[in-house]
């Protein structure tokens, strides 16, 4: 039941103008009232929170001069490399892992399956691999289904703007007893009051966006008398009545920032869920990368193994041999245990490509390539060493535009700035305007009552205020002061955040020099081995080069070369991980495979500038 306003004034007959061009008046005066704003509830200012957000930036990239030339990790062959380049491709020979990655594996030095089969390879490559985890990773499901249920949310909060339409009927039964009054000694009432009410209403309830609310309602009763000896005209009589009702907030809960926070908090909600999945998907694409890069190198390392092993057994064989002149017994067994060894070595370095496989496969959740399949895959292609340019200034600021995690903390602070809105607004006092005009009918028949509702005979209006104010107010102003300081909380996480990018875009850069230098360093160390063991294999040709001592010679410098093979390896995923790291950390991993986040219902959330925005 609608509660009516408590402030009341008599009915009166309006000779004037209708009731229903009062009601048209009322009603084109609520889309006026809609643009108004309360001075004493405003939002808060915009501009001071953007001139702290850009003072945050400016103070990280105090020392890097907008117009600073980009650098390059540029390669320069170091000496051993232009010493030794006339014996280049006799070095790349001796050199184990030559060819692409798994290229001198085959599926007999495998072994079998864990279904006694032979064991079975997938090539993939790293785009491949990446483009498929977004489309299947198990973790994005649920990353994905957030943003549709936060965009029902929002239409939830936009709803209590609706129109409602009801309707109501009920029946009063009365039997009371009632003073009787007396004329000339004569009773000339009744002692009792009985009847019997049958009530109907039907309208329509508007909440608006400003604060106010709106009712238009249509009522048509019928009332029975059943007083003994009493008599009633008309009877039974017909009453109508068309009620239209404004009810308007002009301090607390006035204005749209105030009454539309819901939705300005859900549209952010939706918008940080949107976020998160793109954090999400950059971390799925992270993990992919490092997932392939480390079953790069395990494939490597299980290639060096193995040449040591191919190599390792024809020194041995060369040892038996020469057991018949100087090679003694257990020289011969030294050599025969460093080949187990290194066969040994081979059955881990298989091993850790088929833990490295099974990890990539976690990350795709591809059908063809389940956890439960026993195919290896093998990376397609060859790192390289590419170099690279960049400008620590517009890496930076490019982080600070595209990173997921800013977005989530503006979005932070936007949420605070709306709840300090409210709570500013609730430290007002309540005054509300309460409006009321209707019109009455009375009559033999429901037609007839209702067909005299717009005769304009009847008339009658309401009109009242209502304050209210806690004495010391303590609550709403405990409130304002815990939301500004929410908001400064939100602003010191804000200027955290944009540290914390900075800090990853600088230690990837370093990293990626350093990847890069130590490239060069493993790559002449690996050369000057490769050197070393082909100086040793010219004077193995001589038959003073096979004694016992040399062979032992040759089999050091066949594991210093591997050695130094699986270093230079390592350098080069490394120098790959640095600029997947400085991917992650600028937020455009996604975009350098191609992949547009999908959130389905959700909307670009608002930068800084639109902060406190209705």
């Amino acid at each position: 039941m609608h509660e009516t306003p408590r402030t009341f004034l008599p009915a009166v007959r309006l000779p004037g103008p209708s009731a229903v061009r009062l009601a048209s008046g009322v009603a084109i005066a609520l889309p006026l009232l809609a643009g108004c704003r309360s001075p004493l509830g405003g939002p808060a200012g915009i501009e001071p929170l953007a001139r702290v957000m850009q003072a945050t930036v400016d103070r990280e990239l105090r020392e890097s001069a907008p117009a600073a030339e980009p650098r390059t990790t540029a390669y320069t062959a170091s000496r051993v490399e232009q010493t030794l380049s006339e014996r280049r491709e006799r070095l790349e020979e001796l050199t184990p892992a030559a060819a692409g990655v798994g290229a001198s594996v085959g599926p007999e030095s495998l072994g079998e399956d864990l279904f006694g089969r032979p064991q079975q390879m997938v090539e993939l490559d790293l785009s491949t691999a990446v483009r498929r985890a977004i489309a299947r990773n198990l973790g994005l499901e649920q990353a994905r289904l957030q943003p549709a249920i936060d965009a029902e949310t929002v239409i939830d909060a936009e709803a209590a703007f609706d129109a409602t339409l009801f309707a109501e009927t009920s029946i009063v039964e009365t039997d009371r007893p009632a003073v009787v009054r007396i004329v000339g000694g004569t009773p000339v009432t009744p002692g009792v009051s009985a009847s019997r009410a049958y009530r109907f209403a039907t309208g329509i309830d508007r909440r608006f966006d400003f604060g106010g609310s709106l009712r238009l309602q249509l009522g048509l009763d019928r009332t029975d008398a059943r007083t003994p000896g009493g008599a009633s005209q008309p009877d039974p009589a017909w009453e109508g009545g068309l009620t239209l009702g404004l009810t308007q907030p002009l301090l607390r809960d006035f204005g749209r920032d105030v009454n539309r926070a819901v939705i300005r908090l859900s549209r952010n909600a939706r918008s940080r869920s949107a976020a998160d999945l793109e954090r999400s998907m950059l971390d799925v694409v992270r993990q992919v990368e490092a997932a392939y890069h480390e079953l790069v190198l395990a494939w490597r390392r299980l290639e060096v193994q193995q040449w040591l092993v191919a190599v390792g057994i024809e020194v041995r064989d060369v040892l038996e041999q020469r057991r018949e002149f100087d090679a003694r017994d257990a020289q011969f067994a030294d050599a025969v245990a460093r080949v187990e060894q290194r066969q040994a070595d081979v059955l881990r370095a298989r091993r850790a490509v088929q833990a490295a496989s099974d990890r990539l496969k976690l990350l795709l959740n591809d059908e063809d390539l389940t956890i439960g399949s026993e195919a290896l895959i093998r990376p397609a292609g060859s790192l390289d060493a590419s170099a690279f340019t960049f400008s620590l200034r517009d890496l930076v600021l490019e982080a600070i535009d595209r990173r997921p995690e800013i977005r989530q903390s503006l979005l932070r602070v936007d949420d605070a700035s709306i709840r300090g809105q409210v709570a500013s607004n609730g430290v007002l006092p309540r005054l509300d305007l309460s409006a009321q005009l209707g019109t009455r009918s009375l009559g033999d028949s429901g037609g007839e009552a209702g067909e005299s509702l717009l005769d304009d005979e009847f008339v009658e209006y309401l009109l009242g205020l209502r304050f209210e104010m806690p004495i010391g107010n303590r609550g709403p102003e405990a409130i304002a002061r815990r939301s500004r300081l929410e908001r400064v909380q939100a602003l010191a996480g804000y200027r955290e955040l944009v540290q914390i990018v900075v800090q990853d875009v600088k230690s990837a850069l370093r990293d990626i020099e350093t990847g890069y230098d130590l490239i060069r360093a493993t790559r002449s160390f690996r050369v000057a081995q490769a050197e070393n063991l082909r100086a040793l294999l010219v004077d193995k040709e001589t038959l003073a080069g096979l004694t016992p001592e040399f062979l032992n010679l040759e089999f050091q410098r066949q594991e210093t070369l591997a050695v130094a093979r699986v270093q230079e390896f390592d350098a080069l995923v490394r120098y790959r991980e640095a600029i997947a790291a400085l991917s992650r950390a600028t937020g455009s991993s996604l975009e350098d495979y191609g992949i547009e986040v999908d959130a389905s219902g959700t909307e670009p959330a608002a930068g800084p500038m639109a902060l406190g925005d209705g």
